[in-house]
């Protein structure tokens, strides 16, 4: 039972990381499945794979709120590095549009740091974050 148990953490985890809580629904059909084809003989009763079930899904939800927990802390620290790439690589905004529409370019301007709701102190530190090299950012958010 305890390998199960383990198992079934495990399990939850995994699908916490990779899948929306939907994904319970059938793993939770596949537990009782396994519980049911294990007590298949019927000799504890029907109590016994009834608590067994219950156990197991116990901790296949246990691991997946962990799993979920973990990839979003994991991502949480990855964010503002990924948001100073996309604003580096994002076109910057100019002040006026006169030049274009005099030459009948485009008078679509690409947003400014405000109009994303971004202050010019975050953009400064997302954009530092994103020019340090990977082994460096990963030492300094652990």
């Amino acid at each position: 039972m305890t390998i199960l148990i383990i198992g079934s953490v495990l399990l939850g985890a995994t699908l916490g990381r990779f899948f929306k809580v939907l994904v319970l629904v059938p793993a939770c059909a596949f537990v009782l499945a396994a519980v049911l084809v294990r007590s298949a003989n019927g000799e504890h009763g029907l109590l016994h794979p009834l608590l067994e079930f219950v156990v197991l899904i116990t901790s296949l939800q246990i691991g997946y709120v962990f799993g979920l927990a973990l990839f979003h802390s994991h991502s949480r620290r990855r964010m503002p590095r990924r948001a100073g790439e996309l604003l580096k690589a994002m076109e910057k905004a100019n002040g006026g549009d006169a030049q274009r529409t005099r030459y009948g370019k485009s008078t679509e301007s690409p947003k400014t740091l405000a109009e994303l709701g971004i202050s010019k102190q975050q953009s400064s530190d997302w954009q530092r974050l994103a020019a340090a090299p990977e082994r460096e950012f990963e030492e300094s958010s652990t």
